[in-house]
C-alpha cells in the first residue's frame, strides 16, 4: 500500500493545485455574483455599497454548487473543515443574539460537553456502523482501538517508527 516518495510528492502537488484552483474560481464566482446582486439592488433603489445578508446566501450557494459539488477528497475536506466551524460560529450567533440556552453560557464552558459529545458519537459511530465513517478514519480508528488488542509484530509494536525517530530527532536538534 506504501507508495513510492515521488508519487506522493505528485499527489500532494496535484492536490494542492486542486485545492487553489477551487478556492480561486469560487472567490471569482462569489465576488461575480455579488457585484451582479449589488448592481441589480442599485437599480431598484437600493442603497449604495451594501451586501444584504442574502446577497452572500445566494453567491454562496451557487459558487459552492459550481465549484464545490463535486465529490472527491480534497472538496470533502475543505467542506468537513467548514462545517465544524460553522456550527461553532451559528452557536456564537444565536448567543450574541440572546437566545437561550446559549445566551446563557459561553463557548468555553460548553466545550468540554462538546468535546465529549464528538467523542461519544464518533466511537459509537465506529464500533456499531464503521463503514459509515470516512475510509482514512476508520482505518485509523481500526488501528488503534481493534488491531491494537493484540501484538502482530512482537517487540516492534513498541518500537517507533523512522519517522518518529526523525520526528523526535529534529525536535530535539531544534532545541540545541
Amino acid at each position: 500500500m506504501n507508495k513510492p516518495v515521488k508519487e506522493n510528492i505528485i499527489a500532494i502537488i496535484k492536490m494542492s493545485f486542486a485545492h487553489a484552483r477551487n478556492l480561486g474560481a469560487f472567490v471569482l464566482i462569489y465576488k461575480g455574483i455579488l457585484g451582479a446582486l449589488r448592481v441589480l439592488q442599485l437599480s431598484a433603489g437600493g442603497p449604495i455599497n451594501t451586501t444584504a445578508g442574502w446577497h452572500a446566501l445566494v453567491a454562496g450557494w451557487i459558487g459552492g454548487y459550481i465549484v464545490w459539488a463535486h465529490h472527491n477528497g480534497v472538496n470533502e475536506q475543505i467542506m468537513l473543515y467548514l462545517l465544524s466551524r460553522i456550527l461553532v460560529a451559528l452557536f456564537k450567533v444565536l448567543a450574541a443574539k440572546g437566545v437561550a440556552p446559549f445566551s446563557k453560557v459561553n463557548f468555553k464552558q460548553t466545550y468540554p460537553f462538546l468535546a465529549a459529545g464528538v467523542w461519544a458519537i464518533v466511537m459509537w459511530l465506529f464500533e456499531t456502523h464503521p463503514k459509515t465513517l470516512q475510509p482514512s478514519l476508520e482505518a485509523s480508528m481500526k488501528y488503534l482501538y481493534h488491531d491494537s488488542n493484540a501484538w502482530t509484530r512482537g517487540a516492534n509494536d513498541f518500537s517507533p517508527s523512522s519517522a518518529t525517530m526523525v520526528v523526535v530527532g529534529a525536535m530535539l536538534w531544534m532545541k540545541r
